[in-house]
C-alpha cells in the first residue's frame, strides 16, 4: 500500500474516533446531568458539577492507561535492542 493510502486510512480513523469521543462524551454529560431529579437550575448545576467529575476520573484513567502502554513498549524495546 502507498504511503498515501496509509496516511488517508490513519486520517480517517482518527476523524472517527475523535467524532465517537465526542458523541459519547455529549451524550454521557446530558445523562449525569439529568439523573433522576426534576428539572431545576439546581438539579442542572447539581448534575453538571458530576459530569465534569465523572469527565475528569475518565480523563485520568486514561492518561494512566496511556502511561502504562508507553512504559510496556519501552520495557519491550529495550529488551530487543531497537
Amino acid at each position: 500500500m502507498e504511503a498515501r493510502a496509509c496516511a488517508a486510512m490513519g486520517s480517517g480513523a482518527n476523524n472517527t474516533a475523535r467524532y465517537l469521543g465526542s458523541s459519547l462524551g455529549v451524550a454521557v454529560t446530558v445523562t449525569l446531568m439529568g439523573l433522576g431529579r426534576p428539572a431545576t437550575a439546581r438539579a442542572a448545576a447539581d448534575g453538571a458539577n458530576h459530569a465534569v467529575l465523572a469527565a475528569t476520573v475518565l480523563c485520568v484513567l486514561g492518561a494512566a492507561g496511556a502511561l502504562a502502554v508507553r512504559a510496556a513498549q519501552r520495557r519491550v524495546s529495550a529488551r530487543h535492542g531497537s
